[in-house]
């Protein structure tokens, strides 16, 4: 049994790059923008992404989402903490790290208390806040967010990652104004959570256009074998950290493949771990994509993950979409955002914070953004139901296109 697993697996991957998706074109050609010089492609362009993120909104969504939670929290009582329990597997997950569920447990108690109305209040909060997003929108002049590739420039992305500038005037001035370490940790959390949105809506879309990318024909794109290519190796350039001088020479140097050797890359370490973990699932069945599998686990039809893991703790393909529990991931997630807040209140040391958040983000973080070619999939199938479940388990408005 076990090894016909592995065999279906290695034949539908085998398979899966000889063919080509069925599905509809109507959303890659509505969204995407492909513009052109002299013939030459030169950029990539996301239509839904012209529009910018306000802190203003940014503060007034986590108003909304901490007000929501305390009320489920009042109504639920005892219960509550059940579900914290329960969705985020911590007497499983954290067995031997007890002291972590503790944390967590305490983190999500702590938001009951927290009002954002009256921080928000502080004239001090208000001119940091401002300050910082002056700032943030000085820094993103340099940098059209609606471009996705550039595949005429090999440094293009890696010369233009300067939000992060942004952050550390926030976060340096805040440190300046607070004594109370509360508010300047809320204060704070608003300041990363809100360039974190703005970085992250480009990776969203990026993975988005890599479905279309590798499931569909290039001549259906418009596109050639060639520009294709090039365009992955923006992408991934894109991804390259401002820190990180040594790749982004080997990317410049190896233009024309370092995308598709990338992306490969990770399509064989998918395929990998969906061969490690085969004995846990009941079956494997249809390969989504690069990233998106789906298989009966527990008894359940579910989509995994084969880029992220579960956590930092369990390497496991992680869950993206439970079919008859489409809930389950946009709550488990709504309850880490609260934690994750909440992180900022209890009285730890900064190291255990650490730590914890680690733990909590390696649950979700990167998961959101890979979704992007999930959401893709459903858009290309126009499922309009599962699509609006993908956007709600961004745990934000920002991130993924309106429908």
């Amino acid at each position: 049994m076990f090894l016909s697993k592995i065999l279906s697996i290695t034949i539908f991957s085998f398979l899966s790059f000889q063919l080509f998706a069925e599905g509809s074109l109507d959303g890659y050609f509505k969204r995407f923008e492909v513009v052109r010089k002299d013939g030459q492609v030169v950029l990539v362009k996301d239509r839904s992404l012209s529009q910018g993120i306000s802190l203003a909104n940014v503060v007034q969504y986590l108003k909304d989402s901490l007000v929501q939670e305390q009320k489920l929290m009042n109504n639920k009582s005892g219960d509550y903490l059940n579900e914290v329990d329960e969705l985020l597997e911590l007497d499983y997950t954290l067995k031997e790290n007890q002291d972590y569920a503790e944390h967590i447990r305490d983190s999500v108690q702590s938001v009951n208390t927290l009002n954002l109305d009256e921080v928000m209040k502080s004239d001090d909060v208000k001119f940091v806040l401002k300050e910082f997003e002056k700032k943030l929108t000085e820094k993103l002049t340099f940098l059209d967010i609606s471009i996705l590739a550039n595949p005429s420039e090999a440094r293009f992305f890696y010369i233009r990652s300067v939000t992060y500038e942004a952050v550390i005037f926030g976060l340096n001035l805040a440190k300046k104004k607070f004594a109370s370490v509360p508010i300047l940790n809320v204060v704070s959390y608003i300041i990363v959570e809100t360039e974190r949105l703005v970085r992250e809506r480009r990776t969203f879309h990026q993975n988005m256009l890599l479905h279309y990318l590798e499931n569909f024909k290039e001549s259906d794109l418009q596109l050639t074998h060639e520009e294709v290519n090039l365009i992955m190796s923006s992408i991934y350039e894109s991804r390259i950290s401002w820190m990180n001088i040594l790749e982004s020479n080997f990317a410049a140097k190896n233009w024309n493949k370092y995308g598709v050797n990338k992306f490969f890359t990770s399509v064989r370490a998918g395929n990998t771990q969906l061969r490690n973990y085969t004995h846990i699932y009941d079956e494997v069945s249809d390969k989504i994509n690069y990233a998106f599998q789906k298989t009966t686990y527990k008894g359940k039809k579910v989509i995994v993950n084969l880029v992220n893991s579960q956590n930092s703790f369990s390497k496991k393909p992680a869950v993206s979409f439970y079919f008859d529990e489409p809930n389950r991931v946009i709550r488990t997630r709504q309850i880490i955002q609260i934690a994750l807040i909440g992180m900022n209140i209890i009285p730890l040391p900064n190291f255990i914070k650490g730590q914890v958040t680690n733990f909590l983000d390696s649950m979700y973080k990167e998961h959101k953004l890979t979704e992007g070619a999930l959401f893709a999939y459903f858009e290309s199938q126009k499922d309009a139901k599962n699509l609006g479940l993908i956007r709600l388990a961004q745990v934000n408005p920002f991130t993924a296109p309106s429908l």
